[in-house]
């Protein structure tokens, strides 16, 4: 029997001035090939990969606009115009495109889904400047005929009527109008008689002016290409399509409460099943878990035997921009549908309970298996890049998705099927034949099948919390939460790079990543080992105000993984050897940092904003401080710094609290109550000058590029200004915010903007970050200082803090639904002396703060004289270069070039505060 699978990947569904902006640069490495990202002027952004391994190149155009973007009574209308820009532009007519782009020795085509058009084309090296000028003249200037309208609307109605009632498309129809029944989502990509027969030459020019524009679109050009004559000859040929911004669908599907079913009947002998889950979009981390769940179930036997016929059951991951499906199909004989459902979905029930360790690890390997296929050619690689570019706004996130596939343990697959796959959002649709004449029944007792099968969890009880000390003083957090089979655990300590000095700086990052590489009798291949059979996860945790270590384990072995945290905890190893790697590790990061214009701009800001302070401190350390620390020396920190009477264990899941205290104080009680020496950290001084702000910046060897960091101090995290602050942050951020709206939307002056608000045991900081082109660098001041004084002469409207109030509340919310962030909560508030409930109240505490609240925090942080404002920027464009040139020029604070800022934002995984 045929066991097959699907995944989310997209294969298996159906003269004008460049402003480059780099937005990501991947080195070879897993995947094998480049990728650099950039945008022009009118906001088209163009990915190129380049390899001179083939000698193909693929051209695609991504343009996010399907199906879904179709106005209900002109379905189909996406699709047409799909059609329709094949049949002429200024200086090609009807069928020349072909033509060229197969006298170059390759083909072309297109596809239109529900969120995307695309336009792809291979040819050799040789003609890719003849392909990318004959695919710009379609795009950027077509021609739109009547006649050709009429003739293209005719072929589609032919594709409709002898295509649109096959077995597989009448399946595909039934399940997601079943599915989806508020989102257009539910509406087939082709559209239907009606809607296609109203559809006028007006319509297809209007929806190709508003989605046909630079901002919509991205370029993926993949194969043996020079990079910078790629981007002139796009900036070329494309800098004419406006900079306008498309207009975006706001429709969100309800949450759905109860099983829905549908059958359609069909001509052919046998039917069809289909059972779908709603999932979360991509970006979800909990997609790359159900895809690899979909492969475990196809690789099955006891799945692939729930249905007869040629084709086994297979299981996927429809990916939507909107939101997803998870999805299980099987091609029963008619008679046996009822018998497919109850099975199909014990299946997934099992799976949820029941995964092993080989078979991850066979999924894993087919996925990546499948990857690396694709990746293989030039047009297989454009796609890939394309379709996460169009998905996500990141061509990069191909790589992120795969790797996060890879990284997966048992305990992840089978909770995301556990909080997915529940009765009452299965959606059932079956293709049975016209002569059964047992579609009626089958169609009535499905609900109660499906519930019958998938069973609801226990009644979840109201959550048990308990707080322990120990005699030594460690203090132990339990809250008993049944609501998944997944146990989570932090172990935190005050510390971080809060404690560090100059010659220590880097020493917690170090402990951390060494915490988990070997303990008590195990060194680190041991406890990897370990890990593996016990389906868990732990790691070391370090950020700027905290250390500890997080753990997962599955609710059958949290017990030993306890007994190994412990290890880890009470006894590391510290080996020679792993220093030694750990120490390469975080000296290779530290490199990689420096590149990453981005981060360099928020360093800079940061030493200005701290000074002396540890916080302007990277928290993976400097490469002399790091050569520094020896075995011995991070020995004597860990003893030092970390004793178990200053630990705080959170402990979360479905666990007895009498039970976790018993094995906790079995564990840690006989360690010493010590404490640890005492540290004093001044606060920082944040010495206001009237009217002005200090600025400061640093040089990029990039003449292309700029980054902007406009900042000021912060709340503490026990401050009554942290949470408006973390509002106001939201209001201005976020892509319905007022500097996103203004500088990337309205204006077009940068690629990137972002509001970051932190705090800490010491005042933290809101920073506004913006990525532009260096000479937008003033006008993009000049907006924020405008968006900024606004702000803080007439406030919030009462619509925009509802809606930041909302976002923050939803973010909190969605991040607590893991019992990790729970446990890391509840461990980090213990720990910075605030009470270890207090993420309880966040909603309530932020509900309450309105417009005049927000205001009074707004005038009290936002102030000019409080301000730093740091660049990072080329040479040639920096304020020393400007005062070399022109005498008198305004005096700003810099730093020196003989001083410039050499350390790189580190990575950090605190999970709480930083």
């Amino acid at each position: 029997m045929r066991r097959t699978w699907s995944s989310v990947y997209p294969w298996l569904l159906v003269g004008v001035a460049c402003v480059v902006i780099p937005q990501l640069r991947h080195a070879q490495g897993p995947g094998l090939y480049e990728l650099d990202t950039h945008i022009l002027d009118n906001g088209l952004t163009v990915s190129i990969s380049p390899s001179a391994t083939s000698p193909m190149v693929a051209i695609q155009a991504w343009v996010r606009v399907g199906s879904a973007d179709d106005p209900p009574s002109k379905a189909g209308l996406a699709h047409l115009v799909e059609h329709l820009l094949f049949k002429g532009s200024r200086h090609y007519r009807s069928g020349e495109l072909a033509g060229v782009i197969e006298r170059a020795g390759g083909e072309v085509n297109a596809w239109t889904s529900p969120d995307q058009t695309v336009f792809h084309a291979v040819v050799r090296r040789a003609y890719f400047p003849e392909a990318l000028e004959a695919l710009s003249d379609t795009l950027v200037e077509p021609r739109f005929e009547p006649g050709e309208l009429e003739r293209e609307r005719s072929v589609v109605l032919q594709e409709l009527r002898h295509g649109g009632g096959t077995v597989e498309r009448l399946l595909g129809k039934c399940l997601l109008s079943t599915a989806f029944l508020m989102h257009p989502y539910r509406r087939p990509v082709i559209g239907s008689e009606d809607t296609l027969s109203a559809i006028a030459v007006r319509d297809v020019a209007d929806l190709y002016r508003g989605f046909y524009v630079g901002p919509n679109l991205t370029l993926v050009i993949a194969g043996d290409v020079d990079r910078e004559d790629v981007l002139r000859r796009v900036a070329l040929r494309f800098g004419g399509l406006p900079a306008a911004r498309p207009p975006r669908r706001s429709i969100r599907e309800p949450a759905q409460g109860t099983p829905r079913v549908a059958v359609v009947e069909h001509t052919a002998p046998g039917a069809r099943l289909a059972i779908a889950f709603p999932a979360p979009a991509l970006r979800d981390p909990e997609v790359a878990a159900l895809e690899v769940a979909a492969v475990v179930l196809s690789q099955r036997a006891s799945f692939a035997a729930v249905a007869g016929g040629d084709a086994g059951p297979t299981g996927y991951v429809r990916a939507l921009h909107d939101a997803s499906l998870f999805v299980v199909e099987a091609a029963p004989a008619p008679a046996a549908l009822a018998a497919a459902v109850t099975g199909l979905l014990r299946e997934l029930r099992g799976l949820s309970q029941d995964l092993e360790q080989q078979e991850l690890e066979r999924a894993q390997a087919a996925l990546e298996l499948e990857r690396e296929r694709q990746l293989e050619t030039v047009q297989g690689r454009a796609r890939a890049l394309g379709w996460h570019a169009a998905m996500t706004g990141d061509a990069g996130f191909e790589r992120v998705h795969a790797e996060r596939v890879r990284r997966l343990r048992r305990g992840e697959v089978s909770a995301a099927l556990a909080r997915q796959v529940v009765a009452e959002r299965a959606s059932v649709a079956a293709v049975v034949p016209r002569s059964w004449r047992g579609r009626r029944v089958f169609a009535q007792a499905a609900p109660a099948r499906v519930r019958k099968a998938l069973p609801p969890a226990r009644q979840r009880p109201v959550a048990q919390e308990r707080r322990h000390v120990l005699p030594n003083g460690m203090t132990l957090l339990v809250r008993r939460d049944p609501g998944a089979r997944l146990v989570a655990m932090r172990a935190a300590w005050a510390g971080g790079v809060r404690l560090e000095e100059d010659r220590t700086s880097g020493a917690a990052a170090m402990l951390a990543r060494l915490l988990s590489r070997g303990c008590g009798k195990r060194r680190a291949a041991e406890v990897a080992s370990r890990l593996d059979e016990l389906g868990g996860s732990l790691e070391g945790v370090v950020g700027r105000n905290s250390f500890g270590a997080s753990a997962e384990w599955l609710s059958d072995s949290w017990r030993d993984g306890l007994e190994l945290m412990a290890d880890c905890l009470l006894a590391p190893r510290l080996d020679e050897v792993e220093v030694a790697s750990v120490r390469r590790q975080l000296l290779g990061e530290l490199a990689a940092q420096a590149t990453r214009p981005g981060r360099r701009a928020l360093q800079v800001f940061l030493r200005a904003l701290y000074g002396g302070h540890p916080y302007h401190r990277d928290v993976l350390g400097t490469e002399q401080s790091l050569a520094r620390l020896s075995r011995n020396a991070l020995r004597e920190l860990y003893q030092q710094r970390f004793p178990v009477s200053s630990l705080a264990l959170a402990v979360v899941g479905d666990v007895d609290p009498d039970e976790v205290v018993a094995l906790v104080s079995a564990r840690f009680a006989s360690a010493p109550r010590r404490v640890a020496p005492a540290v004093t950290v001044t606060p920082p001084s944040f010495a206001g000058r009237p009217q002005t702000e200090r600025e400061v910046y640093a040089y990029l060897d990039d003449p292309a590029q700029a980054h902007l960091v406009v900042g000021f101090p912060g709340a503490t995290v026990a401050g009554p200004e942290r949470l408006p602050l973390e509002v106001l942050g939201a209001a201005l951020g976020g892509q319905s915010g007022r500097l996103f709206l203004e500088l990337r939307e309205r204006r077009g002056l940068a690629y990137q903007v972002a509001v970051h608000v932190t705090e800490g045991l010491d005042p933290g900081y809101l920073a506004i970050h913006v990525a532009c082109a260096p000479d937008k660098l003033d006008e993009v001041h000049a907006v924020i200082r405008q968006e900024l004084e606004r702000l803080l002469g007439d406030g919030l409207t009462e619509d925009e803090a509802q809606r930041a109030r909302n976002y923050v509340i939803g973010a909190h919310d969605t991040a607590m639904q893991r019992r990790s962030a729970v446990a890391a909560a509840m461990a980090y508030h213990e720990v910075y002396g605030l009470p270890w409930q207090l993420w309880q109240e966040h909603a309530q505490k932020v509900a309450s703060l309105d417009a005049p609240a927000l205001l009074a925090v707004a005038r009290a942080h936002l102030r000019w004289d409080l301000a730093v404002t740091a660049t990072v920027r080329p040479e040639a464009a920096s304020p020393e270069a400007a005062r070399r040139g022109q005498r008198g020029a305004r005096r700003k604070a810099s730093v020196p070039s003989g001083d410039e800022p050499r350390s790189r934002s580190g990575r950090a995984r605190a999970g709480g505060p930083r």
